[in-house]
């Protein structure tokens, strides 16, 4: 309690010297786009250019406010670092070092050779769910004596690849004076525009992901939403399309809170939008959009990316099988290897997650076709034994 309260009284005091700032006008200026705050030290920040112009780094630096503290790490962008018009530049923390595989903390970024599946407690061996029930996916791990390591397989999967996304790497070495990218889901970040950051009066914020000296950030691991969600910590925060341009300063004096619903939040699983932003800035900007690791952008101005989902359990012994998807369902439909539709359900009630009890199922391979509420579509092979 008297912590919280020492804080507060710092707030009040010394944040009473901002000053009112209004955010950049639409489509004017650099903004954050998309954030990750993952296990194992991958942390990744996306800008986004809505201008007509291609815009030099040389005059922005990113910040990292402290567990809601008054502190700042600054961390200038690599010279010459130019974001292109209506393009994306992408910041990552670069732990790549294969030769610290054996210090989880120091784990390298994830390359696509992670085993990912359902996540199961360590303990009990029970399937780990969210506070909605919702059923958590995550990369799978392997204990050797008082470390875990995640486990490494031969299948590659593009959308598991962080490090072929990266525009910089930054920080290898961790140290108390530059810890920017060594954030976590309590720590805001903030986009500054100017030679010199001015972190006292925070005149030059122009964007923020959290809240500056939020001091329920010294005993939380991050921000939630209405319903106890996490947003921050082990998130991936894509900027809504309809979002022009940042907010400018937002800090705890003013009461403010963070502005979530400015985002789309997934597990920090789904990093596979990085390199490719959608916003309304750009009159050629298609529905979505996605990079894949060879460098193709696989959607169009009339193409759209397919979604990812999980089909669970997979072999089932029967027709009750869970859907867990990062987007709203609305229609599920299985095929069997001749190519034939056996069964399509609409989902009247569309959700992430879905159970259903599948029709005219026998014993066999089929493939599960999703269709979502905006139309993105995404095909599994289930096996009934």
């Amino acid at each position: 309690m008297m912590k919280n309260l020492l804080f507060l009284l710092v707030c009040l005091f010394g944040c009473s010297m901002l000053k009112a700032q209004n955010p950049p006008t639409a489509c004017s200026d650099l903004f954050f786009s998309e954030y990750l705050e993952g296990s194992n030290n991958n942390k990744a920040i996306e800008l986004y250019n809505p201008t007509t112009s291609d815009v030099s780094l040389d005059n922005y630096s990113l910040g990292s406010n402290y567990n809601g503290t008054p502190y700042w790490s600054i961390l200038k962008f690599p010279q010459g670092a130019v974001v292109k018009s209506r393009k994306t530049y992408v910041l990552i923390l670069d732990k790549r070092d294969t030769t610290k595989v054996n210090n989880s903390l120091e784990y390298p970024i994830y390359d696509g050779f992670q085993v990912w599946d359902t996540c199961k407690d360590r303990t009990t061996g029970q399937v780990i769910k969210d506070s909605l029930g919702k059923v958590v996916f995550c990369i799978q791990f392997d204990q050797f004596g008082t470390t875990f390591l995640p486990r490494r397989g031969a299948k590659y999967n593009d959308f598991l690849d962080l490090q072929c996304r990266a525009s910089a790497f930054v920080t290898p070495v961790f140290s108390s004076q530059q810890r920017t990218m060594y954030y976590n889901g309590n720590d805001a970040q903030a986009l500054f525009k100017g030679t010199q950051p001015d972190t006292i009066n925070l005149t030059n914020v122009i964007d923020m992901i959290g809240v500056y000296q939020d001091i329920g950030m010294v005993s939380s691991d991050g921000w939630k939403d209405w319903r106890g969600r996490d947003l921050t910590k082990d998130r991936s925060l894509i900027r809504k399309r309809e979002i022009k341009n940042g907010t400018g300063l937002v800090a705890y004096v003013k009461q403010d809170t963070f502005r979530y619903n400015d985002w789309l939040s997934f597990s920090d699983l789904s990093f596979q939008s990085f390199t490719s932003h959608t916003c309304d800035c750009d009159p050629q900007a298609p529905i979505s959009g996605r990079r894949t690791c060879k460098g193709e952008l696989i959607a169009s101005s009339n193409e759209i990316p397919p979604i990812d989902f999980k089909v669970y359990p997979n072999p089932a012994s029967s027709g009750n099988i869970y859907i867990d998807a990062e987007g709203l369902v609305s229609e599920v439909s299985v095929i069997n290897l001749m190519g034939q539709i056996v069964d399509v359900q609409k989902i009247p009630i569309q959700s992430e997650s879905i159970q259903l009890t599948l029709n005219n199922i026998n014993t066999g391979i089929y493939f599960i076709k999703i269709k979502t509420n905006d139309n993105r579509v995404g095909v599994r092979k289930l096996i009934i034994k």
